[in-house]
């Protein structure tokens, strides 16, 4: 689970990276998902690109992907806009779920991975993921 700050062709190749080392060592599938906060910026047409290609390489790895929009700012319906445009250019190859909260996704993750949603709102914290206020939003 990450969450987006910066957008960018070469964090999304980054990404990719680090989800292939993930499921190379754990031989498993992976449960991705992204906090978008109200603060992130829109993602460029080159990293449009490159989350849809790099997201067209992982779907054989990838058990689920999970999107959590924070906040109702006008910059989160164009996100939510560019998520709609991407899962089109990638059709059925490209599943996710965006959460309405943070609570929704950890129960998701509860549900298929089993993890405790206590004990994932103390990670993501831990972590700086999410803050408290964030969480329950």
């Amino acid at each position: 689970m990450i969450r987006w700050l910066l957008p960018s062709a070469a964090g999304s190749v980054e990404l990719s990276k680090l989800i292939r080392s993930a499921h190379t060592a754990s031989e498993q599938s992976i449960f991705f998902a992204v906090v978008i906060g109200p603060d992130c910026p829109m993602p460029g047409m080159d990293c449009r690109r490159a989350l849809v290609r790099d997201h067209d390489e992982l779907t054989d790895i990838l058990m689920a992907s999970h999107v959590v929009l924070l906040g109702q700012t006008l910059r989160q319906a164009m996100i939510r806009s560019v998520l709609a445009g991407l899962g089109l250019l990638l059709g059925k190859r490209m599943s996710y779920e965006t959460d309405p909260s943070p609570s929704v996704l950890a129960k998701a993750i509860s549900t298929q991975l089993g993890i405790p949603a206590g004990s994932l709102r103390k990670k993501l914290l831990a972590a700086g993921i999410l803050d408290a206020a964030e969480f329950d939003v």
